[in-house]
């Protein structure tokens, strides 16, 4: 073999090893990615399962909410309860209906006042956060009644904020109670 023909050899090698390096490279890279979609798609398979357990929780939430409405009761007169999801203030569709029957129930009502008591959950949030929440719920009911044509001096509402709920269910402390 000739210097030139083992110099062409040599640089072919070279080539040939350089390629390997770079396909070994991009293997490795290819792996790293690999490995951070799959700890991606972990990540998300987690959250999704955290999110179906809150989800089930929250349906069972508002099963017992349903039935504790229907039969709560404080000396005379019964008491609307309407359960909250932590943290949040906004009527669903659940807490509307429950309102339209208040209003339906108290304007027919010779009652003089209805009390609106809301509490915030203790376990969760700081007090002061607590009592906001708590004060934004009371006036989004009461205004909620006030629109279904309830006259707002028949209604006392009370932010109790973190104080233990006394009315129809009190292992729940997200809740508004309209009696």
């Amino acid at each position: 073999m000739s210097e030139t023909e083992v110099k062409a050899v040599l640089e072919k090698v070279k080539c040939l090893s350089k390629s390997a390096a770079d396909a070994e490279t991009d293997a490795r890279n290819a792996r790293n990615e690999a490995n951070r979609q799959t700890t991606k798609a972990n990540r998300a398979d987690e959250e999704i399962k955290r999110l179906e357990s809150e989800n089930a929780a929250l349906k069972e939430e508002l099963q017992h909410s349903k039935s504790a409405s229907k039969t709560s009761k404080t000396g005379k007169k019964e008491a609307e309860i309407l359960l909250y999801a932590c943290g949040y203030s906004a009527l669903t569709d659940e807490h509307k209906t429950q309102l339209d029957r208040v209003a339906e129930r108290i304007n027919a009502s010779s009652d003089k006042i209805f009390k609106v008591d809301v509490f915030a959950d203790s376990s969760t949030g700081t007090p002061s956060v607590n009592e906001r929440l708590a004060e934004k719920r009371a006036r989004i009911a009461a205004d909620y009644l006030i629109e279904k044509g309830f006259d707002a001096n028949r209604l006392e509402v009370d932010s109790c904020g973190t104080a233990p709920c006394t009315i129809g269910c009190p292992e729940h402390n997200r809740v508004v109670a309209i009696y």
